[in-house]
Order: C-alpha cells, then structure tokens, then sequence
C-alpha cells in the first residue's frame, strides 16, 4: 500500500475525529523507501493530552505525534529551548491529510517559531560547550586505543555540530539531521568535519580531526580549562 494511502487508512481507524493531520517525512517528498516509516503530526481535540506512540499498520510504521490546541504552545517552548525543531519541520514542510480548518493555524504558529528561531544561549552554556569540547579534544589527543579514539570522535562531532549551531542561534538537529542542519549554516565546516572523521575511521590519523576543533573553537576564546566553573559548584 502506498504511503499516503496507508496514513489515510490509519487516519481513518486511529483517529476518526482528528481536527487537522500532516503526512511529513520523506513520503512526502516522493523519498519513501521499504524501511521508512510515516511521521504523522496529529492535531485532535478529542484527546485530554497530547502523547506519541509508533503503531504498525499496512505494512507501515507510523509515528504518531498527538498534539491539542492548548498543548502545542508547549511543544513549541521546548524546541525553543533544545534548539531540535522536529515537530515545527514537520508541521511546516509536511502535507495535509485531514483538516476542519484548523492546520493552517497550527502551520502558522510553527513557520512562526522557526523563523524566530531557538532561544540564545546564555554565556554558561557556551562556556559548558566549550569546557566539554575541550576536554574530548584533549582525551582524543591522549589516547593511545584506537576503539576509544573512534567513540571519542564520535561524540566530539555531535558536541560541536551543535556548539556551533547554537553558538549562532541556528536550529540543531538528530541523526542525519544534524549534518543536514550545520550544512544549511556552513557547508564548508560541515564538508572539513566529515574529511577529518575519513581520516580519523579509514587511516587512523586524528590530528585532523583535533586540528579542526582547535579552529572551530578559536572565535570563541579557543580551549576552556583553567578558570572555568559550573555555576552552583564555584567557590565563594
């Protein structure tokens, strides 16, 4: 069953009296392969609280986000604060299956937030970014175990995908979103990490990587060690 066919039927059985449902994802784009599933943000009044469940139905899985009126200024908040704007994406790039007049409203408060864009962070949290990065660089730079070197980088990466993204009060993202997102912002940064982890998996060779991360960090004060402190635990 095709995908738009089987969100329909899903629609049908699961939620009868949804007041507005978006297909997202890549079946909206025509991208759908065997093993993706169907993203579904689900406006539906009837419900006393918002929730998401994965069902099976098909042949599809479904991801199902359930969202009211009263709720999704709470969804909104939160990706302001993570910086992850998932449901806003969804809601804005995705595809009306169902609607009583009410998802142009929920389109329109979601195209609103991601304009505005994540909340900036404050000087502790860039200063936590940086101390955290700082202290992967220099456990990747003393490792002498090759598997802990690979774990190491693969943190860093994520660790500076989002310094970066939120250094700048740019949206962040999970998984292939991530490199997507730090692509939108600055593909050459994003193209030099992906060159220096080649390098790191394939040869074995990590000064690209540390090299990299001491260039990304320079126009913000470069390595944090001495002298930082984490709010509650500094000494009077």
């Amino acid at each position: 069953m095709s995908s738009l066919k089987a969100a329909e039927w899903f629609l049908e059985k699961q939620f009868p009296e949804c007041n507005a449902a978006i297909l997202a994802g890549s079946a909206v784009k025509g991208m759908d392969t065997s093993d993706s599933d169907l993203d579904l943000v689900i406006l539906d009044e009837s419900r006393s609280y918002p929730f998401r469940k994965t069902y099976t139905a098909h042949g599809w899985l479904i991801e199902a986000f359930v969202v009211t009126r009263d709720s999704f200024p709470m969804f909104i908040e939160a990706a302001a604060e993570s910086g992850l704007p998932s449901i806003l994406r969804m809601c804005t790039e995705g595809a009306v299956l169902r609607d009583d007049g009410s998802a142009a409203e929920l389109i329109g408060l979601a195209r609103d937030a991601l304009q505005a864009g994540p909340y900036e962070w404050t000087t502790q949290q860039l200063s936590d970014a940086r101390y955290d990065i700082t202290n992967g660089l220099l456990d990747l730079q003393s490792s002498r175990d090759r598997a802990e070197r690979l774990f190491i980088a693969g943190k860093l990466i994520g660790s500076v995908h989002e310094f970066v993204l939120r250094a700048n009060r740019q949206w962040i993202g999970d998984g292939k979103w991530a490199l997507r997102m730090l692509r939108r912002f600055d593909e050459e940064l994003s193209n030099s990490l992906v060159a220096a982890l080649e390098q790191l998996y394939r040869k074995d060779e990590h000064e690209p990587v540390i090299q990299l991360l001491h260039e990304v960090l320079r126009p913000y004060g470069g390595l944090l060690t001495e002298g930082y402190s984490e709010g509650c635990w500094e000494e009077e």
